[in-house]
């Protein structure tokens, strides 16, 4: 009798795994279709070279705006709730000597979101309350924490989650050149 349930579960166990295959191999068919059709793939913000959102920096930062978009500046999209985005604040603490003093924008859903991020931040950051969200629909960061490096009006750089070094390395090369 146990061996037949062992079998069975075997079975199960296979069909399974052949399932998430199958799954697997028709998202990648799907994305290839996507780009040789000439569309893009989803993704999670910009790309990088794409234009910096321009008109909702403008709209939501005023005279800032123009410094800003041709930068270099970090943002960071984050929200209070989050505890990779406790991370991304832990990982510009340790990194605060290669942040720049200027052009690090900390944006947040809600006013809340930025007490309770801010109070453990050690860096010097802009912290932004998009409450209409004017600017994480224009960089089209739909997942937190999400950062960009913006330079020349364009995208350099993004990355999904709490790690910022090879976004600290990107703005590092354009300051020294």
């Amino acid at each position: 009798m146990l061996d037949v349930v062992l079998l069975g579960l075997t079975g199960l166990s296979l069909v399974t795994a052949a399932f998430a295959i199958a799954l697997m191999l028709g998202l990648l068919v799907r994305v290839k279709r996507l780009e040789e059709s000439g569309m893009r793939a989803p993704t999670f913000g910009l790309e990088i070279g794409d234009p910096a959102p321009r008109e909702a920096i403008e709209a939501s930062l005023g005279t800032q705006a123009p410094a800003l978009v041709e930068g270099p500046s970090l943002w960071f999209f984050a929200s209070g709730g989050c505890e990779a985005c406790q991370d991304l604040i832990g990982n510009m603490n340790a990194q605060r000597t290669e942040l720049p003093t200027e052009g690090v924008l900390m944006v947040l859903p809600k006013p809340a979101d930025i007490d309770a991020l801010r109070s453990d931040a050690q860096f010097a950051a802009e912290w932004i309350v998009d409450s209409n969200d004017t600017l994480r629909t224009a960089f089209q960061a739909l997942a937190t924490p999400m950062g960009f490096v913006v330079r020349d009006g364009e995208i350099a750089d993004r990355e999904l989650g709490p790690n910022i070094e090879r976004m600290l390395r990107v703005v590092r090369s354009q300051r020294a050149q």
